[in-house]
């Protein structure tokens, strides 16, 4: 399993064991979506987030950050993340 889909997979473990009944939807992206969609859609306690996961050390591609900012402008929460802990601290902030 490569690096980005490990974090990705420890990601969605950490959400739903620590927020009961969240949403959490990994996205395959293909020709017929948005450039950019975020790795992980999730819903938790009636918030919308996308969570756009990098290896350590990498940033999104300009087309990630616009989706990511588009979430942003429409009342939603967009981040980008290399680590759990990443999550874990955005999150606390809810």
């Amino acid at each position: 399993m490569k690096e980005e889909a490990r974090v990705q997979s420890k990601i969605k473990k950490y959400i739903k064991r620590t927020y009961p009944g969240a949403l959490v939807e990994k996205i395959h992206g293909n020709i017929y979506q948005r450039p950019g969609i975020s790795d992980l859609l999730c819903c938790i306690n009636g918030r919308f987030i996308a969570i756009e996961v990098k290896r350590r050390g990498k940033k999104p591609r300009e087309d990630q950050l616009t989706f990511l900012e588009s979430v942003r402008n429409a009342g939603g929460i967009g981040m980008w993340a290399d680590s759990v802990e990443d999550v874990k601290e955005e999150l606390n902030k809810l």
